[in-house]
């Protein structure tokens, strides 16, 4: 069994994707109170499955009256199971995620429920076994709210996906509506506008006329500033209103101040966002304010309090310093807030100083703006007109064809400062999305600035960003340079307007667009606060220098081409799955095969061998000088560090593989008393690098410009694995049979042989002229090392007939494999 493990490269592979890959953590005690608000399953990839989802919402009726009670049961279509899911009851017009309704049964323990709130709780699974189905009751609120639609998201069950990085859930699946009576029209809640704003005091609100349903203000004292934090609820309990300090116009890394009322109780309670949007609670939540009055009457929630303007402790941010402003509210569990929703979320377009009074904002909208469909369907999906201006008094970069279009990029002067542009694409992989333009001094998205138009969570915005290699950084100030904002959404046509500014003074991060760029535009997924995932090929296209001061240009898209990608992963995979694998099992197995017979006056296994061992180096000698060539340089992947360690790998291989035939060029005599120096050596070198090559394409099946269909990539490398396994134990197997065998033959024809050989001498007491002819496998005492072909005619070991069967098994096999790996190279996508 050593033996085959020795011939299995992808041991190693196996595990390290097990140890780098994202392992998907499934919660086996139901999802965390901190799901409820996204209904996202806690320690699970950020992407969600695509396709139709196997599963569906049934309920016993669509239409309820307040206190009706409506049986609900989650079931898989087919023979799909589930292990996991979270669902809560939400209304069916707007984007809240309050719950609404009661969700009781238990299901045989398999259940719980959870984030109870004043109009409704959540339900989530209580253990990880899969299930076809679970029923519960869903009581209606006591109170007539509209429409509710319940919104669900279901972990996958049964066997795991062989893509560790495959999503494993469904998110935001939705119930049929559920239609309940009319909400009575009432007065919305409000209060008046301070009166003290922009003139005593700073200020943040929706005001409207000096009516506000939300505000923020601030008033500097000494060592301090009076802040007030007010809104307007529904009147129920467990709410909250916090003010973020942030040097991004995102809740990430973000000192916050809260006001709460949860029990029955108003309090003031400081936190901190750490990079990753997660609140937590700071150990002395209070440390830092003081004179707090508070209150919650007539549906207003309102605290005001003193906060410090310096200290020392790093997740209070220091208040003589200027800070994006970044208001949320939303729900609370006891003392924990729970994700707002987007709509519930609101920042300054630019830091702010604190200590000036003549501050009075308002909030910007950023929700989507409804607009009438001015599409239609075609074959790629929602198409739009293009824009009759183009090359005329725009300039345009778009995939037009016939006036139809799926994305399209304008521009035109705005004045001697600004441009003015427009990106409108159509985009279905992805429910948070963006595209962005990236201008370059190359046709690549290295060392680019780069605008986006994102679409997160029902918001669309622009940010701005920058790419100092194959990664997105967001600019300090990602509004920096941007201005009139407006975005919409419809049918998955995103569009944004924005105007730019020409050039920069002080950040060379937005570059000068008086000078002609490389257009490069790019769609991927995004994340909360802008952030711009890595796109993929297919969705990336350049243009050739532009001028953007030219109006004329009226060009179409033209997509990257990723032909040399392509030719190094194929070159990499006949190298070392097909060439390199049977080159190490020639040499580990069969030396001792077609004693009598030899290529060019050397023996078979030694040429076949080399001839492998030849082809490896050349193939991936052209394979690292064509990736060094698309890149330009060493390839710096972003993303995950098992990503990165690909072309780390990858150039340990190619440095053993050309070591080991110099070593080999420089090796000593068979007989030579330090052969076994380099016989070690050789081994060592030939199987690490052997080894590394497995586990480096099995990384590279991750990597975004691979394209390849993970599942069945990463079955074929699961199944050569197990291919090499079974392959060096049968071997194994039968070398150790034959030597058995040979070892009972051997003895008889010796004796036999040594008198024949005496019966022909003259003198019966002399020595034999010539080793005896008992059974030597063809070759001398060194006949593992020997190359020519030993003078004696010899017959082949026992079981060579079953070892070259299983030769040509492993040639069948192993080209097959490579051949459908190469195939899914070149099947993938651009």
């Amino acid at each position: 069994m050593a033996t085959a493990l020795r011939q299995s490269p992808l041991v190693l592979a196996v595990i390290t994707a097990v140890l780098t890959t994202s392992t998907v953590h499934s919660f086996g005690g139901g999802a965390p109170a901190g799901s409820c608000a996204t209904l996202n399953p806690s320690g699970h990839g950020a992407s969600t499955a695509t396709g139709a989802a196997p599963y569906t919402l049934e309920l016993s009726k669509t239409e309820y009256n307040p206190g009706d009670v409506i049986e609900v049961t989650l079931k898989g279509t087919g023979s799909a199971q589930f292990k996991g899911f979270l669902m809560a009851g939400r209304l069916a017009d707007g984007d809240s995620t309050d719950n609404i309704g009661e969700f009781s049964g238990d299901n045989g323990g398999n259940s719980k429920t959870l984030c109870a709130q004043p109009l409704g709780n959540a339900v989530t699974h209580t253990g990880a076994t899969p299930k076809s189905s679970v029923v519960f009751n869903w009581t209606a609120p006591s109170t007539a709210l509209g429409d509710v639609v319940i919104h669900y998201t279901v972990v996958r069950g049964g066997a795991p996906s062989l893509d560790t990085n495959a999503a494993d859930y469904f998110k935001d699946l939705r119930s049929a509506v559920i239609t309940g009576p009319a909400v009575p029209d009432v007065q919305a809640p409000s209060f008046a506008k301070d009166a003290a704003c922009g003139v005593t005091k700073g200020c943040y609100s929706d005001c409207l006329d000096d009516v506000c349903g939300w505000e923020v203000t601030w008033q500097e004292n000494v060592d301090a500033y009076l802040i007030t934090l007010k809104s307007v609820f529904d009147g129920s309990d467990n709410k909250y209103v916090a003010l973020g300090f942030s040097s991004r116009p995102a809740m990430g890394e973000a000192s916050v101040v809260s006001c709460i009322t949860s029990g029955g109780k108003v309090t003031v309670a400081e936190s901190f966002n750490t990079a990753g949007y997660q609140n937590s609670a700071l150990t002395n939540p209070t440390g830092g304010v003081s004179s707090q009055s508070t209150s919650y009457a007539d549906s207003v929630l309102s605290c005001s309090f003193t906060k410090t303007k310096l200290s020392t402790d790093p997740q209070r941010f220091n208040l003589t310093e200027s800070w994006y402003l970044i208001t949320a509210r939303g729900s609370v569990v006891g003392t924990t807030i729970l994700q707002h929703d987007t709509s519930s979320r609101f920042y300054t377009s630019e830091k702010v100083d604190l200590s000036l009074k003549t501050t009075d904002l308002t909030f910007s909208t950023k929700q989507t703006t409804p607009s009438t469909p001015t599409g239609t369907t075609g074959p790629q999906g929602m198409t739009f007109s293009k824009d009759p201006e183009c090359g005329k008094s725009k300039g345009c970069y778009s995939n037009c064809a016939d006036n139809k279009c799926t994305m399209l990029m304008s521009w035109a002067p705005h004045n001697d400062t600004h441009f003015h542009f427009s990106i409108e694409a159509f985009y279905s992989s992805h429910e948070d999305f963006y595209v962005a333009m990236g201008f370059s001094t190359k046709d690549k998205m290295e060392t680019a600035s780069v605008v986006a138009c994102t679409h997160i969570s029902g918001v669309v915005d622009v940010f701005g960003s920058f790419n100092p290699g194959y990664y997105n950084i967001p600019l300090d100030n990602p509004k920096e340079g941007i201005s009139e904002i407006t975005g919409s959404m419809n049918s998955g046509v995103v569009k944004c307007t924005f105007t730019k500014i020409k050039a920069s003074t002080s950040n060379t991060q937005i570059f000068d667009l008086g000078q002609p760029w490389y257009l490069i535009v790019a769609l991927g997924q995004a994340t909360t606060g802008g952030t711009l995932e890595q796109h993929n090929n297919k969705d990336r296209y350049v243009a050739s220098r532009i001028d953007f001061s030219d109006l004329t240009v009226d060009i179409s898209l033209e997509e990257i081409d990723n032909d040399k990608v392509k030719a190094h992963a194929c070159l990499m995979i006949i190298a070392w799955m097909l060439c390199g694998s049977i080159g190490i099992a020639i040499a580990r197995f069969f030396k001792k095969q077609w004693p009598n017979n030899t290529i060019f006056g050397l023996k078979v296994w030694f040429q076949i061998h080399r001839i492998c061992m030849v082809l490896v180096c050349l193939m991936g000698s052209v394979a690292i000088l064509l990736i060094f060539l698309e890149i330009e340089g060493y390839s710096d992947i972003p993303g995950e560090t098992y990503k990165k360690a690909h072309p780390v790998l990858g150039l340990i291989t190619t440095g053993l593989m050309i070591m080991n035939p110099i070593m080999a060029l420089f090796r000593c005599g068979p007989d030579h008393p330090q052969r076994f120096l380099f016989n070690w050596s050789h081994w060592a070198v030939g199987t690490s690098a052997h080894i590394l090559a497995g586990v480096t394409i099995t990384l590279g099946i991750y990597l975004p410009k691979s394209q390849m269909d993970k599942d069945p990539a990463l079955l074929t490398m699961l199944l050569y694995l197990v291919w090499h396994v079974l392959f060096g134990v049968i071997c194994s197997v039968l070398d150790y049979m034959s030597q058995r065998e040979s070892r009972t033959v051997a003895s008889p024809q010796l004796e036999l042989t040594s008198v024949a050989q005496a019966a022909q001498s003259p003198d019966n007491n002399a020595a034999p002229k010539s080793p005896p002819t008992a059974y030597h496998q063809g070759s001398n005492i060194n006949s593992n090392t020997n190359l020519v072909m030993d003078p004696l005619k010899a017959d082949e070991p026992p079981k060579s007939g079953a070892k070259k069967i299983m030769l040509f098994l492993h040639f069948v096999i192993l080209s097959t494999m490579s051949a459908f790996m190469v195939f899914l190279v070149i099947d993938g996508e651009n």
